[in-house]
């Protein structure tokens, strides 16, 4: 992800200070219809409900890989597909512009966003989704 909040980046630099920082219970990915400029809540995060992914295989799924290095990189990925599918009867052609990491379903910390590659236009009954490995968390 190549957004990474001062909410988040506070938690790892209070390991540095000696405080006890406390995992995220849950997380949940969102769509971005504009996103983030800085920290925080400056993106417009798309009124679809967001997705959770849990935090092992012994849960539901999509959920996060164990922790995987990548040259000197340290990172976890989703595994099994992230989607969203549009209603029949969606009529807004939303252009769907990033994706935002979350530690609550509906309000909460943002924590990580990415900008797509590509914007995506959606249309109803239209599906995006996000298949294993396609969402990685890096910690730099």
């Amino acid at each position: 992800m190549a957004g990474k909040t001062y909410h988040q980046s506070d938690r790892v630099l209070d390991l540095f200070l000696g405080q006890t920082v406390t995992g995220a219970p849950a997380t949940y990915v969102s769509l971005f219809t504009a996103n983030p400029t800085g920290d925080n809540l400056a993106g417009t995060e798309w009124s679809i409900d967001r997705v959770q992914v849990h935090q092992s295989a012994h849960g539901s799924e999509p959920y996060w890989s164990g922790k995987n290095s990548e040259g000197n990189k340290r990172y976890i990925e989703n595994v099994r597909t992230i989607s969203w599918t549009m209603p029949s009867d969606y009529t807004a052609d939303e252009v769907v512009t990033g994706i935002g990491i979350w530690d609550h379903v509906s309000a909460g910390n943002l924590l990580y966003w990415e900008t797509l590659n590509t914007s995506r236009t959606l249309a109803a009954s239209e599906e995006i989704a996000f298949g294993t490995s396609a969402l990685k968390v890096r910690e730099d």
